[in-house]
């Protein structure tokens, strides 16, 4: 659990905008920002941002919750900062099949403004990245692993140049990654962890992921 001293603001407004702006605002919808807002701080690893400085990431989460379409309306200037916020937002959606949110799909945004990083685990890298094994587990698999392990330089990796990257950019990238990793959460809701470590691996190979 975070140190009760530790300042850190992630703020998620909790304004929804429904696709479908005729019909009204879904409170299931709403119960599910705040549910995203509360598990935020479970999966965020990002450089320790300067004081004043916001990142604002804008997401849409389907009638089960799966999150996708994410854009950038604010950035830190920083492309691994802004990076890691997105993949903030990918890894906290619970992604079950079976957990209807809404009838409708939903577009919404979270405002990163953190103003002390104290006994945080900061990203510390050059060049943008990606978790190995996502932080989701620990939401999937609550006290299985460790957010100390998960934030180690070892499980981070590095997008190569292909072709794939140049024409579509990390972002795309990243959210294919959490959608193949949807499907595994959802295929194994007990914990697995050899099936975890064999799918990562897959996922380093398939993605074209590097040390």
């Amino acid at each position: 659990m975070m140190n009760k001293w530790i300042v850190l603001i992630v703020l998620l407004i909790l304004s929804v905008s429904e696709v479908n702006a005729r019909s009204p605002t879904d409170p299931r919808a709403t119960a599910y920002l705040k549910l995203l807002n509360e598990r935020v701080n479970q999966v965020i690893h990002i450089p320790a941002l300067k004081n004043n400085q916001s990142v604002i990431v804008q997401f849409y989460f389907d009638a089960f919750g799966k999150i996708g379409q994410t854009k950038l309306l604010k950035s830190s200037g920083n492309k691994v900062t802004d990076l890691a916020c997105t993949e903030a937002i990918l890894a906290i959606a619970p992604m079950k099949k079976d957990l209807l949110i809404s009838d409708k799909e939903h577009k919404s945004e979270f405002t990163f403004n953190i103003k002390n990083l104290k006994d945080y685990p900061k990203l510390e890298v050059e060049k943008p990245c990606v978790h190995y094994i996502p932080l989701s587990v620990l939401i999937h698999y609550p006290g299985k692993f460790h957010q100390a392990d998960l934030t180690k330089k070892d499980n981070l990796r590095f997008f190569n140049k292909t072709d794939k990257d140049r024409r579509n950019g990390q972002v795309y990238r990243l959210e294919k990654i959490y959608d193949d990793w949807a499907v595994f959460f959802n295929e194994h809701r007990k914990y697995n962890k050899k099936a975890i470590e064999d799918f990562a691996k897959t996922i380093e190979t398939k993605h074209a992921l590097e040390k």
